[in-house]
């Protein structure tokens, strides 16, 4: 008897976990219509366990044999003996090999004119050869070994049941959506087999999925919601002309609900208590449409702790999964996290893109559950432009193939049209009136705008809040705000002046904005200097502030944070410091969309920041004029045109941390978890844990690798290793850990050498 695993509990046959994955594999699969194909490829991907090689590995007298080669190499044998299974387009084939080859490592190979090369298929007189970098070899002996596992293979008759009905059919011409379908296939096998393993391990049947129950959901919803407007009554705000409006909008948010499956777009202003008109869509989608469940991804850490809390207020805790990297999930709700296994999902834009457009197996584990669901995503402007175009088209995908509602809700959405390849993106908009909604938030919110000409000061810019007790003033580079902080603090002391930016560690910066928050609640003097990690979801109101000449969206986002609720007068400015020839960006893209806005206001005689038309001119002007800005990154378009799946993902990445180093601080706050860390890196010989790199979320600092920036930390901080199993050696990280405590500052954060050329956000 052949087995698939061991266990404290004893050896698994391999014809038990065959039969399982495969069951799982087709449940899976159902969701969109390609039960068969995922039958097919879970009944195949362990075929190379059939071998005396890998018989041996879990004997404990062997290592490192690769027994996914075997599968892939059968399928591709057989298909053309039995071509009649598959449509004549052999990217299906392709699909099926690349899937069983990589299921415990990476999808890899394209799936337009595909190659047996590009699967790492063997040669038929090589059997034992080393197949890829880690140095795993084949788990065949030799040719005969083959036939008798190909042998057994079509005793089983696994190439019979699939038929055209068994799988998707994607045009040829859309190849986006045929590398998601790739993906989401191989995500059904993976986590077919990682569930049925662990079903074995702990002798336990899977959970049933949690999925909504949208009736139930909504009443918790309406009653979270009523529970809310009888606070803002009992505090006299519940008549407040925004409330009106905000009214208005989860009105048609409820109205549009109720429609088919589709890509949606909710446009309303900042600061229109969005968050649960979201969800009161989502929700109306998933009754009408039978939805399982609901994900809303989310730009910044910091909201996403935000929404999970608001979300879990109105339904309570069992319901909302928050999957972000700061979580810390215990070990029985780890499976739920891996696998996206719950009703709503909050998670990060970064882990979304990381499933929706990677190849790892780990992190691809989780997609399928976009079948059958309504995505909402949230700030959906914070999307690279060197992504768009195949993140849309992607997204597109998954309402024509795979019964996903898709929104974007944004308070200043792009008009993706104007992008060479996006002509014909036509969303449906939820808001009835878009114009009349932004006119009269634009009454309601009696803030006026003031775009300065001459090129502005410190001096020139705080002259403007003589008399104000508080104010916002953000700022495009650290530098920048930095000088600013330093110049306040010189005439009001420490007290009054706060700082926000990407130097400090997340739980620095939750503490300032809670401390900001009480002092704007109390009417308290409070001066707050940030770059623009304020910008999005961060419910703050201030009475005035200015905001250095950047991006529209970035703009808008700031100004969303003066007179939010319509209270009192309030007044905005726009500048730019320095000549500007003297300005600096964080990147050129950055700064042509910060000079199309200074433009604009001199065009305009100003920034109306609630006129769609100047929203219009802005994005025709930047998609337009910045090619860089107008079309996906070329090597990302190379690799779409051949759905090259690895070439891609190598590719997508929202956030490019290649050129990042983490730093972890010394925070006060948190100065005990900080020591306890710092011994016991030193015991280790500075090799980190995983565990320890997800355990210090809390006190990591983020910082560009930069010449100057390194010699600084190497002289203040002691570079962390990860030891390997294999050999025991230490392999560098672009991580640290501080050695000094007068490197991180209590007000400023991570610190850093006077410099002219280090502009990080």
């Amino acid at each position: 008897m052949f087995y698939a695993h061991t266990s404290a509990h004893g050896l698994e046959p391999l014809e038990d976990h065959l039969r399982f994955t495969e069951r799982l594999a087709m449940r899976y699969g159902e969701t969109f219509r390609s039960a068969g194909l995922c039958a097919l490829i879970a009944r195949l991907h362990d075929l190379g366990k059939r071998t005396e090689k890998f018989q041996n590995v879990l004997a404990g007298k062997e290592n490192h044999i690769d027994h996914a080669i075997v599968g892939a190499w059968y399928l591709n044998d057989e298909y053309f003996n039995c071509a009649q299974h598959y449509t004549d387009d052999a990217w299906i084939h392709a699909l099926c090999c690349a899937a069983i080859r990589g299921h415990h490592s990476e999808l890899c190979g394209r799936l337009i004119s595909p190659s047996l090369d590009d699967l790492c298929l063997p040669d038929d007189d090589e059997y034992d050869i080393p197949l890829n970098s880690n140095g795993k070899r084949s788990a065949l002996r030799d040719a005969s070994e083959y036939d008798e596992v190909a042998a057994y293979a079509q005793s089983q008759k696994l190439l019979s049941h699939l038929s055209d009905g068994d799988y998707l059919t994607i045009d040829r011409t859309n190849p986006e959506a045929r590398m998601l379908y790739a993906r989401m296939v191989f995500s059904c096998l993976v986590d077919a087999d990682y569930t049925a393993t662990a079903s074995f391990n702990s002798q336990h049947e899977p959970d049933a999925e949690r999925v909504i129950c949208p009736d139930e959901m909504l009443t918790k919803l309406h009653q979270y919601r009523n529970s809310i407007i009888r606070v803002a009554a009992d505090s006299g705000k519940a008549d407040l002309p925004i409330n009106q409006l905000r009214n208005e909008i989860y009105r048609d948010a409820f109205i549009r609900g109720n429609g088919p499956v589709g890509f949606y777009t909710m446009t309303a202003p900042t600061g229109t208590a969005k968050t649960l008109a979201l969800m009161e869509f989502a929700l109306q989608q998933a009754k009408r449409n039978h939805f399982d469940r609901i994900i809303v991804v989310l730009p910044y850490l910091s909201i996403i702790s935000q929404n999970a809390e608001e979300y879990r207020k109105a339904f309570g805790a069992d319901t909302v999964l928050e999957d972000d990297s700061n979580t810390e999930f215990p070990e029985e709700a780890k499976l739920y996290a891996d696998r996206w296994d719950a009703p709503v999902i909050v998670t990060t834009s970064v882990k979304f893109f990381e499933a929706l457009g990677g190849n790892m197996a780990v992190p691809l584990r989780k997609l399928h559950h976009l079948a059958n669901a309504c995505v909402v995503f949230d700030e959906c402007q914070t999307l690279p432009h060197q992504l768009t175009t195949c993140t849309i088209k992607m997204l597109q995908a998954l309402p024509e193939y795979f019964h996903t509602t898709v929104l974007f809700s944004t308070a200043t959405l792009p008009v993706y049209a104007y992008r060479r390849t996006l002509e014909h993106f036509q969303p449906v908009e939820i808001i009835e009136n878009v114009k009349g909604t932004y006119q009269k938030y634009d009454q309601l919110k009696d803030t006026t705008v003031i775009a300065l000409d001459s090129p502005m000061t410190y001096e020139s810019i705080w002259e403007k809040f003589i008399g104000v007790d508080q104010a916002l003033i953000v700022f495009n580079t650290v530098n920048a705000a930095l000088g600013m902080y330093h110049y306040i603090q010189d005439s009001l002391g420490s007290g009054s002046v706060f700082y926000l930016s990407s130097d400090l560690c997340s739980e620095h910066k939750q503490e300032i904005i809670r401390l900001v928050k009480r002092k704007l609640k109390n009417q308290e003097q409070c001066f707050l200097v940030s770059t623009q990690c304020i910008e999005a979801g961060v419910d703050l109101d201030f009475p005035s502030g200015a905001r250095e000449y950047a991006p529209l969206s970035s703009v808008i986002q700031t100004a969303g944070r003066i007179n939010r609720n319509g209270e009192h007068p309030g007044t905005f400015y726009v500048f730019g410091l320095g000549e500007r020839n003297e300005r600096r960006y964080p990147d050129i893209t950055y700064q042509n969309e910060s000079q199309v806005t200074e433009f604009l206001a001199s065009e305009y005689g100003g920034l109306s920041l609630n006129d769609l038309s100047l929203m219009d001119a802005y994005y025709k002007r930047v998609y337009y004029g910045d090619r860089e800005a107008g079309q996906d990154s070329l090597e990302l378009q190379k690799a779409c045109k051949y759905a090259d799946v690895q070439a891609f993902s190598e590719q997508y990445h929202i956030i490019d941390d290649k050129n990042q180093i983490i730093v972890i601080v010394p925070y006060e706050q948190l100065s005990t978890e900080f020591d306890h860390l710092s011994a016991e890196l030193q015991e280790q010989d500075y090799c980190i844990s995983k565990v320890q790199m997800r355990s210090s979320k809390k006190i990591q600092v983020s910082r560009y690798a930069s010449r100057k920036n390194m010699e600084f930390l190497r002289r203040h901080c002691h570079a962390l290793f990860m030891r390997t199993s294999k050999y025991g050696e230490r392999i560098p990280l672009n991580w640290m850990i501080a050695d000094m405590d007068n490197i991180y500052n209590p007000q400023t954060g991570l610190q850093r050498e006077e410099s002219t050329d280090s502009f990080v956000l």
